[in-house]
């Protein structure tokens, strides 16, 4: 692991955009993720974890405060995972470990808590390229075998492939979307909703995955 030492905004700058400039595409390509906290003495662990330890009984009685006093609010989220993120953009401490493809969200984050101006923040960074070798091989078999790997990147012959050109984010398993066990929650690499007059000029190619309409035809056979 490297340690780089930030001191104003010009150097942040001039860190996160090195050698992230693709030819090949004329734009930068950054496939690293980044996580800022307040607090460079913090562990890279959920904000649950952090206020409980590995005691996580608390998370029972956390979300049932946080429904009954913002039961109207709440409403319109039926399930846990629903909930999930809502009470992490409230603040609660949850489960989850937020990261973001921008440094200047990141920043933003180790940022925004001026009682922390005394003390060092901290934006963690990671390869996305490099750190997915450290995923489980169980657990993407399993992801395989449940079904819930439910789109890929692919060549115009339809074959998945590692290639910059087919997977630019150089997934795993050339994985785009995957969906929870159920089938009720997407996730996707790729923004479905940038299908926009006047988006892209420079890309030739169709860009509306017509998605929902897909979904439909599929699931009325």
């Amino acid at each position: 692991m490297q340690e780089i030492i930030i001191h104003n905004w010009d150097e942040l700058q001039r860190v996160v955009f090195d050698d992230v400039w693709d030819d090949k595409i004329m734009r930068y390509r950054d496939n690293r993720i980044y996580r800022g906290m307040a607090e460079q003495s913090w562990d890279l662990i959920p904000s649950l974890n952090r206020v409980c330890g590995h005691d996580l009984s608390l998370e029972t009685q956390v979300f049932r405060s946080f429904r009954k006093y913002g039961y109207a609010e709440l409403a319109e989220y039926s399930g846990f995972w629903k909930l999930l993120p809502v009470a992490q953009h409230h603040g609660l401490p949850t489960r989850l470990l937020d990261w973001t493809y921008s440094p200047l969200v990141a920043a933003h984050f180790a940022t925004e808590d001026t009682s922390c101006y005394d003390r060092d923040g901290v934006i963690w960074c990671l390869d996305v390229t490099d750190f997915r070798k450290f995923m489980p091989a169980p657990l993407v078999r399993k992801l395989a075998d449940n079904g819930q790997i439910i789109t890929q990147y692919v060549d115009v012959n339809g074959v998945p492939g590692m290639d910059v050109d087919v997977n630019p984010n150089g997934s795993i398993w050339a994985i785009e979307g995957i969906t929870s066990p159920d089938g009720r929650v997407l996730g996707k690499m790729g923004h479905a909703e940038r299908i926009g007059d006047g988006l892209y000029q420079n890309v030739d190619g169709c860009y509306d995955m017509k998605l929902f309409r897909s979904a439909k035809k599929y699931f009325d056979i």
